[in-house]
């Protein structure tokens, strides 16, 4: 285990601990239609972590993701986290509404421009042997990757275990956009399972294996909730192209965090910037794959 990973380990469990200290607060649901002038700190932790150009804004009643991609340059990525988080004990879900309206003019082939919805645990415990994590994306990619032809959208659904993705799902969607879809993850107290589906247009529709949390190791702990957008290498290596993702081409909307096993974590004196130091140093050291993979 290097240095940098020991540290990011130390601070993530650090940053745990305080949540714990903090305590937690009561409240059964939780909703943001990102319609302000900027993004609400009452319901999220700010300043959002980013990488290379990445940024995320909440504009014209929705939250916005941009980047500019340079060849052979940095991946951009634009990552925020609820302060609403799912509990073991009692059934929850989380839905927020995606758009993501190509093409991308230049994007080469290896690259992919992606919203997801992800939860991992809070630690410290369930991340002494590497990450998990739980996420539905989609995706704008390169479709002879996967079978298809031209570029156009895909749906991606990944299980990472122990800092390995053990389950992953691809569905094409065609070449025709924009893609807008409303994805949703659900937790089931009973069998503590993550189970993740997706609507677009018709009703949702389950996609993708389910996650048995129960081999999480998660003692005490709960989910986190995020959203991410991503332009870049999809295997997570530089760049192939220079690109760009301008304003209305990938945004979020209509975030809803409900059920008996949701609750508001308070703001400790620290969290904010040790979350975000913690976070950004476990991203620096282990990439993880984005909407859509080989």
């Amino acid at each position: 285990m290097n240095g940098k990973w020991s540290f990011a380990r130390a601070l993530t469990i650090a940053f745990s601990l305080l949540l714990t200290l903090a305590g937690i607060g009561v409240a059964d649901t939780l909703t943001d239609d990102f319609s302000g002038a900027s993004i609400d700190g009452a319901r999220w932790h700010l300043p959002p972590w980013t990488e290379g150009t990445g940024q995320l804004t909440q504009t014209g009643g929705r939250l916005e993701f941009t980047a500019s991609i340079e060849l052979g340059g940095a991946n951009a990525e634009g990552n925020i986290q609820s302060k609403a988080v799912g509990a073991q004990d009692a059934n929850w879900y989380v839905e927020v509404s995606t758009t993501l309206d190509g093409p991308f003019p230049g994007m080469g082939s290896e690259d992919v421009v992606s919203p997801t919805l992800g939860l991992r645990p809070s630690g410290p415990t369930s991340q002494l042997d590497g990450d998990e994590q739980f996420e539905i994306s989609a995706g704008y990619v390169d479709l002879s990757n996967f079978g298809g032809s031209g570029f156009g959208y895909g749906l991606h659904h990944g299980i990472k275990t122990n800092g390995t993705y053990t389950s992953e799902t691809f569905l094409s969607l065609g070449n025709t956009g924009p893609q807008s879809l409303r994805f949703r993850i659900e937790y089931d107290a009973v069998t503590k399972k993550l189970k993740a589906l997706y609507d677009a247009g018709s009703g949702f529709m389950a996609f993708g294996a389910e996650a048995d949390t129960g081999t999480w190791n998660m003692a005490g702990e709960y989910f986190e909730i995020w959203l991410s957008g991503y332009a870049g290498n999809m295997e997570g290596s530089t760049p192939s192209s220079a690109y760009s993702v301008g304003s209305g081409q990938l945004y979020f909307d209509d975030f809803v965090a409900s059920g008996q096993g949701i609750t508001i974590v308070p703001e400790p004196a620290l969290g904010a910037p040790l979350a975000l130091l913690s976070l950004a140093l476990v991203r620096a050291t282990a990439r993880r794959v984005r909407a859509a993979r080989r």
